[in-house]
């Protein structure tokens, strides 16, 4: 009896979810907090190194993830942004700036050629905005998505 109690306890001690400010947390904010820190001195691979760090301390955030990707874009870095927008997006499907994601995915999509993921992406886009209600957005992303069709018109 006491051992069903003592394993009984452990796994629920398992499902308890960590304190918001666990000292993981701690850490990952710091590094990210460096990162955002270095991108608007435009020092990106610094910022991405910090970025990276983050999310080898917390790889379920996917804040870690949205800020590598910007890095990385901002690098020219295509494929890999791609990548980490994705997984920003998979664990965070909620992400407040959703719509500026897709469209930095849709320029990243159509950089490498990748017509039909840069016009579903920039649909993804319109739909965020929509959802916004930011109809300037909106406006603009339809033109341009007008113009991904043209670009790409067997898409």
């Amino acid at each position: 009896m006491f051992r069903l109690l003592l394993v009984a306890s452990f796994v629920i001690f398992l499902w308890i979810p960590k304190p918001l400010y666990s000292e993981e947390n701690i850490v990952f904010e710091k590094l990210l907090k460096q990162g955002m820190e270095n991108l608007k001195l435009y020092k990106y691979k610094k910022a991405i190194d910090y970025f990276r760090r983050a999310i080898s301390v917390d790889p379920k955030n996917g804040d870690g993830y949205f800020q590598l990707a910007f890095g990385l874009h901002q690098l020219n870095k295509f494929e890999e942004a791609l990548g980490a927008y994705k997984s920003g997006l998979k664990l965070k499907p909620d992400y407040s700036y959703a719509a500026e994601a897709y469209f930095n995915m849709t320029v990243a999509a159509d950089r490498l050629g990748y017509g039909e993921e840069a016009i579903q992406y920039l649909k993804k886009s319109l739909q965020a905005y929509t959802e916004r209600s930011d109809y300037g957005a909106v406006f603009k992303i339809g033109e341009f998505l007008k113009n991904l069709s043209d670009k790409y018109p067997d898409k």
